[in-house]
């Protein structure tokens, strides 16, 4: 079981972010990642780090972690733009990144709309996901595919080295799981357990089946004591 965070990149100032990665690189949490947004989901007026160049800072500050987006969606940037990105930052980072991609909802569609870009129909962004998702590997990236519906998990099945079920119900992760073994794994993303219990929460996903944890703690989180309780719970399990 492999466990991770995402990183706090809603502000205005990246250095909390970074160091909380490089703090979880010393203490041997797996992943540290980052929302692809805008401005966060229903809040235009807050701020919000791009994730590329954020992950790719965090890249030179640590040494062994893996490095993601949860997720990049493929209507913010043009194909061969974001896949250039997501490569270079797999360089930079020395074969360290994990690709999340996906095509965006009805809850981040706002964000399109406030900067003039198109949101195409699902069939659209659905051929983009394939299209992103064959590109990256064919480039040598992890990359995993995010979002809940039928549709996503059969192109992570077919197209990807992970699904990433947001919140997903176990009995969906393993089932996933069992369908495809030796291929796409399954991962889980999420809040933290409401009664703090990281451990109880990482073995059920364990006995699942489930090959990632990556937890979106809320803003107003003590990330010190947080990243420590993790990676305790990591260390258990392992």
């Amino acid at each position: 079981m492999n466990v991770g965070l995402v990183a706090p990149v809603f502000a205005r100032s990246p250095e909390l972010a970074l160091s909380i990665a490089q703090r979880a690189d010393e203490s041997g949490i797996d992943g540290v990642f980052s929302y692809d947004h805008l401005f966060p989901i229903n809040s235009p007026q807050r701020p919000a780090l791009a994730a590329i160049p954020m992950l790719a800072a965090m890249a030179r500050r640590t040494e062994r972690i893996r490095i993601g987006t949860l997720v990049s969606r493929v209507t913010l940037l043009p194909l061969p733009v974001l896949v250039a990105a997501l490569v270079t930052l797999d360089e930079i980072s020395g074969h360290r990144a994990i690709a999340g991609i996906g095509t965006g909802d009805s809850l981040t569609k706002a964000e399109n709309e406030a900067y003039g870009m198109r949101f195409p129909p699902l069939a659209e962004r659905l051929g983009l996901l394939v299209d992103t998702a064959r590109s990256l590997r064919r480039h040598g990236v992890v990359t995993w595919i995010g979002g809940r519906s039928r549709q996503v998990r059969a192109i992570a099945a077919a197209d990807a080295d992970g699904w990433n079920a947001w919140d997903g119900p176990v009995d969906e992760l393993a089932a996933f799981a069992a369908a495809n073994p030796g291929g796409a794994v399954a991962t889980w993303g999420g809040p933290p357990p409401p009664d703090g219990d990281f451990e109880g929460h990482l073995t059920r996903l364990a006995a699942a089946g489930v090959a990632w944890a990556v937890y979106g703690p809320p803003p107003a989180t003590d990330w010190a004591q947080l990243v420590a309780k993790l990676a305790g719970a990591a260390k258990a399990v392992r």
